[in-house]
């Protein structure tokens, strides 16, 4: 089930297909404490996700999706022989996705594509 926030005014992609006044995003992972999140990352010694690895992970995903169907099914296969506990979870989500999006319903919405980079200005403004 995707996670419901609060909707942003002017919300596109796949917050406004849904139409009830709630964003919901396809990431449903819950918030959880800062202290529990830094206990689970402290035991698996892995660093907390910054914004810079989320965008580096979204470039590797255009990468990987422009090679086509096989190279992302691969992809997703490793995962689930990796981490066999969560192929019923995987399953799910992708029967769902599979489902339920259209591409006219992605383009309308603003959901095929990611947010352009984040630009930061480099020396003074006149």
């Amino acid at each position: 089930m995707a996670a419901d926030v609060p909707r942003r005014p002017g919300a596109t992609g796949l917050a406004a297909a849904y139409g009830d006044g709630v964003e919901r995003r396809l990431d449903s992972r819950k918030p959880r404490d800062p202290q529990h999140i830094s206990t689970i990352h402290r035991e698996h010694e892995r660093p907390l996700p910054t914004a810079a690895s989320e965008l580096r992970r979204q470039r590797a995903v255009e990468q990987l999706h422009g090679l086509g169907a096989r190279p992302t099914f691969e992809f997703v296969d490793e995962i689930v022989r990796a981490n066999p506990q969560l192929a019923p979870d995987i399953d799910a989500r992708l029967e769902r996705y599979a489902t339920r999006l259209t591409p006219e319903l992605l383009r309308a919405t603003g959901g095929d594509r990611f947010a352009a980079s984040p630009m930061r200005v480099v020396g003074g403004g006149r």
